[in-house]
């Protein structure tokens, strides 16, 4: 007995298709940024964008054909290849599925638009040795006349009052004025991520032009800085054509199944 027909099989091939090439692009572009000889400095919206497109698929045709397979009906037309069936269904019950095709969006979209705003306040750094960002970070601010202090795992940056190249630590607070700073301040927490040669800047709260003057000078010095050897780029390459692999394998499957059900 068959459980899939040859239509079924075909869908779930395009499916497959449509899901992972975007995939397999992302890590190709991945495995591109952690194989540069210079580090790049990219903002989180930025990149979170290029893990949509890489995830697009997943999320164009995966999420609303998880959707229609909870239902046992359209389950079994889909996987037998049932279409007209899955036309009558979706007929009867157009404005039911049409609420759900809309929630589904509408979720979609709100999800995206938070998780957006949320990495507004990151900037990412992709292909640098993660201990020697707190070393850009302070030279970047000591060009533009900036001080900053350590407090609760971050920085705060600001014009100093005193001493406007001063690194203060939090832990010798207690011997400096209560006011540091002049003007506006910003305060960044670093995380590092040794093994992937990544690090990110999360900016908790940050006046955007002093911002605006930190990372642009800290791009100026991440673009003229040597990027480490990275095992990341090889392992992104390796998932991409692995990935490119499996679709060759299965275009070639449904080609030869359709060449013996035509014969047949």
């Amino acid at each position: 007995m068959r459980v899939f027909s040859l239509d079924s099989l075909i869908l779930i091939g395009a499916g497959c298709l449509v899901c992972l090439m975007p995939l397999a692009l992302y890590l190709l572009f991945l495995s591109f940024l952690n194989q540069r000889q210079r580090p790049t400095l990219m903002s989180g919206p930025w990149d979170f964008t290029c893990v949509l497109l890489g995830l697009s698929g997943f999320i164009v045709l995966g999420g609303p054909m998880l959707l229609s397979t909870l239902d046992s009906a359209w389950r079994s037309y889909w996987f037998g290849g049932n279409f007209s069936r899955v036309r009558e269904e979706w007929s009867a019950h157009s404005a039911l599925w049409s609420r759900i095709g809309a929630g589904y969006v509408i979720a979609l979209g709100c999800l995206i638009g938070i998780t957006m705003n949320l990495r507004r306040k990151v900037t990412v750094i992709y292909n640098l040795d993660p201990s020697a960002i707190e070393d850009m970070l302070i030279a970047a601010l000591d060009v533009r006349g900036l001080g900053c202090r350590r407090l609760g795992g971050g920085f705060e940056i600001g014009k100093m009052r005193h001493n406007p190249h001063l690194v203060v630590d939090e832990n010798a607070l207690a011997k400096k004025p209560p006011v540091l700073f002049s003007g506006p301040t910003a305060f960044v927490r670093i995380d590092r991520f040794s093994s992937l040669k990544h690090a990110s800047l999360k900016w908790l709260e940050a006046e955007p032009l002093l911002r605006g003057e930190v990372e642009s000078e800290l791009d100026k010095i991440v673009s003229t800085t040597e990027s480490p050897p990275n095992p990341a780029g090889g392992w992104f390459m390796t998932a991409a054509i692995s990935l490119f692999f499996v679709m060759l394998l299965w275009m070639a499957f449904l080609v030869y199944t359709m060449i013996v059900n035509g014969k047949g």
